[in-house]
C-alpha cells in the first residue's frame, strides 16, 4: 500500500523466547536496526540516477551495478509488502531448530525512495535461467513478471532475455531491482509466489536501515497462514503458468 510516498510494509522476526519482551518493547522505543532474530546484513548502493545510462552499456557487468558500484554504500534490511510473506519468514524460513522462538511481525511504514526490490529469491533466477528449459516461453514468462512486477519490469526482461552473457543478465536485473517504478507496481502484488530455499511471498524489498520508531505501526506475534504458492520458481522456469488461475 502507498500513501504520499509511503509504503506499508512487513517484517519477520523469530527470537529467543526468554528475550522476546525484551525485543519488542525495544522495536516500539528505538526502531527496527536489522539485526534483531536470525537475520542477514546487506549493503546497497542507490544507482536511481544512473539506471537510464547503465542500461544502454552493452557490455555492463555486475561490478557496474552492485553494492560497490556506487559512491557510498549504506545498510538495508528484509521486508514483505504483505503479511502472509513476513509471516512465513517470521515462523519458518528465519526460525532456528529446536530453539524455543517469538515469531513477530512488524508493520511499519518506509519512504518510497528508500526501498528496493529483493530479487535474490526470485526475480534474479528468473533473469537467469528462463531459457534454461527452452525458449518458447519466453513471451508467457514475460507476461507473468508483468503481473508480479508491473508492466515496468518489461524494460528490463527484455535486454537480459535478448543477451546469452549471464553476467549481463545479473546487472540488468540489479538495474531493475533499484527501479522506483517496479517497486511502487511490486508491492501490489497479489500473486504469491514460492522462490529459491522454499520462501514464500508475494513482494519482497530490502529496505534502507534503520526504520525509526516513529515508523512502526505496529508489533505482533505471527500467526501460520496459508503459505500455499500461486506459482513457484520451478513452474516459472518451466513455463507451467496458468495466468488465467492469477
Amino acid at each position: 500500500m502507498s500513501s504520499n510516498g509511503r509504503l506499508t510494509l512487513f517484517r519477520g522476526i523469530a527470537v529467543p523466547v526468554e528475550k522476546a519482551s525484551h525485543i519488542k518493547d525495544h522495536i516500539l522505543r528505538e526502531g527496527i536496526r536489522g539485526d534483531e532474530g536470525k537475520q542477514w546484513r546487506f549493503e546497497l548502493s542507490d544507482l536511481r540516477q544512473s539506471i537510464d545510462s547503465l542500461l544502454q552499456k552493452p557490455n555492463l557487468v555486475p561490478t557496474d551495478t552492485g553494492a560497490e558500484a556506487g559512491t557510498s554504500q549504506f545498510s538495508v534490511l528484509c521486508a514483505c509488502g504483505d503479511e502472509v510473506g513476513a509471516s512465513f519468514y517470521a515462523t519458518r524460513h528465519n526460525a532456528r531448530p529446536n530453539t524455543r522462538e517469538t515469531s513477530y511481525v512488524i508493520q511499519f511504514s518506509a519512504q518510497s525512495s528508500g526501498v528496493y526490490i529483493d530479487g535474490r529469491d526470485f526475480l534474479y533466477t528468473c533473469f537467469q535461467l528462463w531459457d534454461q528449459e527452452n525458449k518458447s516461453s519466453l513471451e508467457i514468462q514475460r507476461r507473468t513478471l508483468m503481473k508480479i512486477y508491473g508492466s515496468r519490469i518489461a524494460r528490463y526482461f527484455d535486454k537480459a532475455a535478448a543477451s546469452n552473457d549471464q553476467q549481463y543478465r545479473i546487472a540488468v536485473c540489479d538495474l531493475a531491482c533499484q527501479d522506483a517504478q517496479i517497486v511502487e507496481s511490486h508491492v501490489q502484488n497479489g500473486i504469491t509466489v514460492r522462490g529459491r530455499h522454499g520462501v514464500v511471498f508475494s513482494s519482497a524489498f530490502l529496505v534502507t536501515a534503520p526504520v525509526l520508531p516513529t515508523e512502526i505501526i505496529k508489533v505482533d506475534e505471527a500467526i501460520e497462514m496459508d503459505f500455499r504458492p500461486d506459482l513457484t520458481l520451478d513452474d516459472f522456469l518451466k513455463g507451467r503458468i496458468n495466468l488465467n488461475a492469477q
